[in-house]
Formats: C-alpha cells, structure tokens, sequence
C-alpha cells in the first residue's frame, strides 16, 4: 500500500514533527525569526545550514532540535548590528549551552506521556476489573 502522500516540506504546520525533513526545520526558523524577532531571516548558505540540520536530527532527534531551536531563539538577545540569530550559529556556538537543556526537555516530556499512558492503563485495568466483578 503506497504511503500517504505528504503536505509540502516549507509547511511545518502541516507536518508531523516526524516527518519533518531540513526544509520543513529551516522553514520553521524564518516564520519563528519573524515573529521573535520581526526581521528577516538571513544566512549565509542555505545548503550548509540545510546540512547540518540534517546532521542535528539524525544524530538526535527531530523533536530534540526543535527544541533546541526553540530554546535558542527564546535566551537570544538581539542588539545591534544582529538582529536576529541563525541556525549556523545556534549549531556552532550554543550547541554545547541550550542542546543538553533541550534533550532533558524531551527526556522529560517522553517520560511525562509514559506516565500519563501508564496511569490511563491503570484505570482501564481497574474499570474492566469493576465489570467483571459485576458478574
């Protein structure tokens, strides 16, 4: 059976986080760039940021990088004359400060869904439990 044919890449909104690929990533960026910081979205070359999106989530995970790039654009502080800041330089100078904040994030959040998952089992169990003791 042919796999569903997908939104295209620039729409992120569309797109599940797993099927995100590093056009969909840079594609978040620009509308996040905009709306953080109100300017437009520069770098130097879109090839070299498209790769080492790529290579930030394979190596860790597509939800991590969103974070990360989450995380980056939040404690960035625009002033003169960088209005704004790039994935290049988030991937070459924050990497090693926001990326460990960025994978206990996710740690956390997969952590939190396994415990809420586990809990709405629970009740399940004791609910099916309930109506075999009815009998």
């Amino acid at each position: 059976m042919p796999r569903p044919k997908l939104p295209p890449a620039k729409d992120w909104r569309s797109r599940d986080i797993k099927d995100w690929n590093a056009v969909t990533f840079r594609a978040y960026i620009v509308n996040q760039h905009h709306l953080i910081f109100n300017s437009k979205y520069f770098t130097n070359s879109i090839q070299a940021e498209n790769a080492n999106i790529k290579r930030m989530y394979e190596e860790f995970g597509k939800e991590v990088t969103k974070v990360f790039i989450d995380i980056c654009f939040q404690n960035f502080k625009p002033r003169p004359p960088y209005r704004g800041v790039s994935f290049m330089f988030c991937f070459s100078y924050l990497r090693s400060k926001y990326l460990p904040l960025a994978i206990n994030q996710v740690e956390q959040q997969i952590e939190q869904e396994k415990h809420q998952q586990a809990s709405l089992n629970r009740i399940n169990e004791d609910e099916i439990q309930n109506k075999i003791n009815l009998f």
